[in-house]
């Protein structure tokens, strides 16, 4: 089995629901389908929730790949889309590795084990003056 998801378009971002098991392939297909949906409804952020997903966590190598995939398909976006992805450890790196590959290659993501932090970080609000 692989990454499936349920796609919620919400006001300001596209949630993807993720359940199944992670694969490579599977998560690079997800990273594609989440920037194209994304652009289709006009949205300028997508939170990809993992934490339903199970099965072995990535290698490094599989997340370093993951990582820039993910620079090179936010690259194609003008504007970018934001993405934040929310999931538990292991499937996410303790020491975030795969956010730091992709925002040392200019991706502007993040990865987070709460979603409160999450969409605080995706969705800055305006300041009132």
């Amino acid at each position: 089995m692989s990454i499936s998801f349920e796609a919620k378009e919400r006001p300001d971002h596209l949630l993807l629901v993720c359940a199944g098991s992670f694969t490579y392939d599977s998560m690079i297909r997800l990273y594609e389908q989440a920037f194209t949906l994304a652009a289709a409804a006009g949205l300028g952020a997508v939170l990809i929730d993992a934490r339903p997903l199970a099965g072995p966590p990535p290698t490094i190598a599989e997340r370093i790949n993951g990582a820039m995939a993910v620079a090179r398909l936010q690259s194609a976006q003008n504007p970018k889309i934001r993405l934040a992805v929310v999931g538990h450890e292991p499937i996410i790196h303790p020491e975030r590795i795969g956010e730091v590959v992709a925002t040392a290659r200019g991706a502007v993501a993040r990865v987070f084990t709460d979603e409160t932090i999450a969409l605080e970080w995706l969705l800055p609000r305006q300041k009132s003056p």
